[in-house]
């Protein structure tokens, strides 16, 4: 877990677990032949400056650096006297931005799925409405499943649960293909059988809404 904060003139680093070796295995990188030659020539001792500080297997708890006459962020100044006050400022301002945010990565796993599925229990996404919007219909009926319009009509879609996804389908078999909603449709005359479902991330996706519309 690493938090930073970054001005024109600095960029403040918390690493909550310095015991991390900055060296964190990681397939795709750890394939790339750079990387394997940098992994070699540390195992020899041939690392010096930056690049062994890059293979160091512990991190300061906190780094500073002058991103303006170190632009490459090799030099921590953490500890220079006269930088007190800004290290100070560079603090508060991570902390006021952790509790205005609700940073999560202070919870443990067992928490944060908790808070997520409280009981254990995953949420549900919920159904979605039809929106319509004809010259026959612009008051009470406009979340109904169906009927009757004029052309011109639009059709929109709406979910009640905050930051979920819809999608729809105008097939009937069973392997439908999907389409991103991202704006109300407009029907053409004839007959459509719609198919809209939801699904927020980490949420199980609603039930189907179905409706067959006719435009005339």
């Amino acid at each position: 877990m690493i938090r930073s904060v970054r001005t024109k003139e600095y960029l403040y680093i918390i690493n909550y677990y310095p015991d991390e070796p900055f060296p964190i295995w990681v397939p795709y990188l750890s394939n790339m032949p750079i990387y394997r030659e940098m992994l070699r020539l540390d195992a020899e001792g041939k690392l010096t400056g930056p690049q062994k500080s890059w293979f160091a297997y512990s991190r300061p708890p906190e780094e500073l650096y002058d991103v303006k006459n170190d632009p490459y962020q090799t030099k921590n100044i953490i500890n220079d006297p006269k930088l007190k006050p800004i290290i100070a400022d560079l603090r508060k301002r991570h902390k006021q931005w952790t509790v205005e945010t609700g940073d999560m990565g202070h919870l443990n796993e067992p928490e944060m799925i908790e808070s997520m599925w409280p009981g254990g229990k995953q949420p549900v996404t919920d159904v979605p409405y039809f929106i319509i919007n004809s010259a026959e219909d612009r008051s009470s009926k406009n979340y109904r499943t169906g009927g009757t319009y004029s052309s011109p009509m639009t059709l929109g879609f709406y979910c009640p649960t905050h930051g979920a996804s819809i999608v729809y389908t105008f097939e009937e078999k069973a392997n439908r293909g999907w389409l991103l909603y991202n704006g109300p449709l407009s029907l053409k005359p004839g007959t459509h059988n719609l198919r809209v479902k939801a699904v927020r991330y980490g949420y199980k996706e609603s039930e189907e809404l179905k409706g067959t519309f006719v435009i005339n």
